[in-house]
Order: structure tokens, then sequence, then C-alpha cells
């Protein structure tokens, strides 16, 4: 089972058991950043999102079921993709 991101010219593919074990995968095809999430304890749960806020570019991670962008701190819900706390958030 895969989560296939389908950009008109390019696409790409990311398996779930190994989105699972990383949490997350920050990912560019067709020069569209984005995000790869699946829930570790529902292969059924996964997201993707745009990683691009305004003019800058989240580089994430999985910290404690929350996204973190490793420059700023600030944390986002991994399914919804929408700011939790710190100055990307709002």
């Amino acid at each position: 089972m895969a989560v296939v991101v389908d950009l008109g010219t390019e696409s790409a593919a990311y398996r779930i058991p190994a989105l699972r074990d990383s949490g997350v995968v920050n990912a560019v095809v067709a020069d569209v950043e984005f995000a790869v999430v699946a829930d570790p304890a529902d292969e059924g749960r996964w997201a993707v999102f745009s990683r691009r806020l305004d003019d800058a570019v989240v580089e994430l991670m999985m910290s404690d079921g929350l996204l973190v962008d490793t420059a700023t701190g600030t944390t986002f819900d991994p399914f919804l993709g929408i700011g939790c706390s710190g100055p990307l958030a709002d």
C-alpha cells in the first residue's frame, strides 16, 4: 500500500510502512514542496499538505505526535497541517 502524489507531469509514491516508521517525509515533486504523514497506529490514515508558508518552506520532523518545523520550533497538527503553537502558527 502506498500514498501516490501525482502533480501532472511528475509523481512519487510513498510506501505506508515506511511512512509510519518515519512519521513524516519532506518532499518536492514538480517544484511543489509538501509533507506526507502517516498515522503509526492506523494504516488507513495519512495526509499530504504543502510545506510552503508565505515565502518560506518549512522542514518538518515528528515529535510527540506533532509536526515540528526544525527552524522555528513551530508545531503543527500532523493531519490538518495547521499551526498549533510557535511563530508560524498564526
